[in-house]
């Protein structure tokens, strides 16, 4: 995909030149293949690049390390099954059946080329790259939902630490960590007969197509708004639903644990709706959004940050593609991140005499009241 859209960018510099000297013929004709390789190339070498990610689903061989820290911790009767794609892998108990992984990682493949198709494809160029990589970068261990087994296969596989506060084990589905190397986003899980896998899947690899499409995949990521945001976006745009809720351990409870004004959503289905409202209503404003951490998060938060991504996935295009990436850049440098995004977002929304994050606030206003989809259903 980055080598055709190259020789696209090659073709209609062409066309540009032929059409500002004396040969505005042969620029029509080039228009033409432009147009062929844009609607039939793209479209063919797309789907080719689905089928190849979703054929290479397969059976792997567990390690002999993952084999020693089930004897260790289970005497050897957890036993563990793994299954591969081109970009996910699955550790799973037999419990479940080789059939509904085969099917997650086929969800996890349809997912990443979804993510392109809209965030990637249609704006790559020489200055705009394609980070996602092809090979394993996901990996996810449905390990017993004993919460000591949780833990210790944490510890003991893994070569993780919590350090001292063990509670935490006791309070989350699952926990994540960065590594140097591939899988470089590892989801660590508790899984029982009726657990969402799916769900799982859909909401972790949101945060990890953030960090790698908007933070050019550098470790640590401190836009937490911005991975909670396509984490409910990629669950809902393909379930009509999110089971997850991160949790800050500096500050248990107040948004992991908290409950929803409507009652109880352990499954959330509405929750378009009722987003869209609690964000208008007491949504904080962009400027303060992307200062805010996971532990200082309520549902208010939580709730304009889909829907400002909705806003841009939706209507901003590839401006809104490099005013992310703009905003994890500028973040890097914390004393200044504010000056320097406001800056880079003048550029780029062509925007002078008026307060840049005052215009794009009212632009995401009158599409909340009046253009975003609030309905229950998914959209793929």
């Amino acid at each position: 995909m980055n080598s055709h859209q190259k020789l696209l960018s090659q073709m209609e510099r062409l066309r540009s030149w032929l059409d500002s000297t004396m040969f505005p013929r042969a620029a029509d004709k080039l228009d033409k293949e432009i147009v062929k390789q844009r609607k039939v190339v793209a479209a063919d070498a797309i789907a080719s690049r689905g089928a190849a990610a979703k054929a290479s689903i397969k059976p792997a061989t567990v390690s002999m390390s993952l084999l020693a820290a089930s004897q260790k911790v289970s005497g050897g009767t957890d036993i563990f099954k793994m299954m591969e794609s081109t970009h996910c892998r699955i550790i799973y108990r037999d419990f479940f059946s080789d059939e509904r992984i085969a099917a997650l990682l086929e969800f996890a493949e349809d997912a990443v080329d979804g993510f392109r198709v809209d965030f990637v494809d249609p704006y790559l160029d020489e200055s705009f790259e394609d980070y996602i990589p092809d090979h394993i970068f996901a990996e996810w261990f449905f390990g017993p939902d004993d919460v000591t087994k949780f833990e210790r296969y944490y510890v003991d596989y893994y070569g993780q630490s919590w350090g001292e506060d063990k509670s935490i084990f006791e309070k989350v589905q699952g926990v994540g960590f960065v590594s140097a190397s591939s899988p470089e986003y590892v989801h660590h899980c508790r899984s029982a007969d009726n657990s969402d896998l799916e769900g799982q899947v859909a909401h972790n690899q949101g945060h990890d197509l953030a960090s790698i499409h908007f933070d050019h995949k550098r470790v640590g990521m401190n836009q937490d708004w911005l991975q909670e945001a396509v984490g409910y976006y990629i669950a809902l745009e393909w379930f009509g639903r999110n089971t997850v809720s991160c949790y800050a351990p500096e500050n248990p409870g107040v948004y992991a644990g908290k409950k929803k004004q409507e009652g109880e959503k352990t499954n959330q289905q509405g929750l378009r709706e009722w987003f869209n409202a609690l964000a208008l209503e007491k949504g904080p404003k962009v400027d303060r959004l992307v200062l805010m951490k996971l532990f200082d998060f309520d549902d208010p938060t939580l709730a304009k940050s889909w829907s400002l991504f909705d806003f841009i996935a939706k209507k901003c295009g590839k401006e809104g593609q490099l005013w992310l990436r703009a905003c994890c850049d500028a973040s890097r440098t914390k004393a200044t991140f504010i000056a320097d995004w406001r800056k880079k977002s003048e550029e780029i929304w062509n925007v002078q005499g008026r307060d840049v994050f005052d215009v794009m606030e009212a632009k995401w206003r009158e599409f909340a009241t009046n253009g975003q989809d609030t309905g229950d259903s998914k959209k793929r």
